[in-house]
């Protein structure tokens, strides 16, 4: 089963509309409709839009048993647009996500993969749990930064913390904006050789309409940007990241460090699955997580997706 730790966050969009939402919560949401077995650890309040967190994982098929609840209430994030691009501002300062605690060793035991993102990285003392919580965990292990500058308040930790983490990562998820918050002035490549003498496995760049590109300490795959008719961009890394997830799980390529000599078969279709959910995510208005019918119709009708292995570093 994947765990799947961090945050839960309530997306007040400019026009007033409240939607569910996270990078955590969005990453076990588009695992569950894919049909992979998931579960959720993170601490959702006992509020109205914590209950709503709750039903929706408890729909898509999610286990809950790891989810705690609590009295602080859940983080909002209240966006604008300006010049084009998305800003958040997070209140109130005190929420349900800073309360997560280390879960019981007995009730963990059921996981052989964690996928631990994003805000609750930066967010004491929650920060810490997730942390001790990765570091400790003997299993497959990704993590997700998905920086948002505004919740970072102390920068030089926080990126001390994502370092720490992507040491003993399988996979390293990075935007090409959290590349550059992260390694400022350096090329995609650059970025992956910096992140493997660290001891990362792999490291999986999403770049919008530019595909992505997932460098292996053997080579480089690249996939293309699935073409969207219509729709948006928000939550499109995150279906990404439970496509890869999905395809991976129940392969030999899900164990700790398998990613470095596992068959080429089953990263590219764990690749394309990415890639067909993002675009899938990408064709309706706001964090829509396909179903796994949804993904695999859509990768029949296109056929197989460019992707090749480079040269490696």
């Amino acid at each position: 089963m994947i765990g799947v730790a961090g945050e839960a966050v309530l997306d007040l969009l400019p026009d007033a509309t409240a939607v569910l939402a996270g990078s955590p919560f969005n990453v076990a949401l588009g695992l569950g409709r894919l049909g992979a077995p998931v579960a959720y650890l993170g601490a959702l309040s006992l509020d109205e839009a914590g209950e709503a967190f709750l039903a929706a994982l408890e729909a898509a098929g999610v286990a809950t048993g790891l989810v705690q609840r609590v009295e602080q209430p859940s983080l909002r994030a209240e966006i604008s647009i300006l010049g084009g691009e998305a800003r958040y501002r997070f209140a109130p300062q005190d929420t349900a996500d800073r309360h997560f605690r280390t879960p019981d060793a007995s009730r963990r035991e059921a996981l052989s993969a964690l996928h631990v993102g994003s805000l609750s990285l930066s967010r004491e003392p929650a920060a810490g749990v997730l942390e001790e919580l990765a570091g400790d965990f003997a299993g497959f292990l990704s993590i997700d930064p998905n920086v948002r500058p505004a919740a970072i308040d102390e920068p030089a930790r926080w990126r001390s913390r994502i370092l720490r983490l992507a040491a003993r990562a399988d996979v390293v998820k990075l935007s090409l904006e959290d590349a550059a918050y992260l390694f400022p002035d350096r090329r995609e490549d650059e970025v992956a050789g910096e992140l493997f003498d660290l001891g990362a496995f792999s490291v999986l760049l999403t770049k919008a309409a530019r595909g992505a590109s997932w460098h292996l300490r053997g080579g480089t795959l690249e996939v293309a940007a699935l073409s969207a008719l219509s729709g948006d961009a928000v939550g499109a890394g995150d279906s990404f990241m439970a496509g890869l997830l999905a395809g991976l799980s129940g392969t030999p390529a899900a164990a700790r460090g398998a990613i470095l000599g596992c068959d080429p078969e089953a990263v590219h279709k764990a690749l394309y699955l990415g890639a067909a959910c993002a675009a899938i995510t990408c064709a309706h208005l706001g964090a829509y997580a396909p179903m796994r019918g949804e993904a695999e119709a859509l990768l029949h009708v296109l056929g197989p997706a460019e992707c090749h292995r480079g040269t490696g570093r």
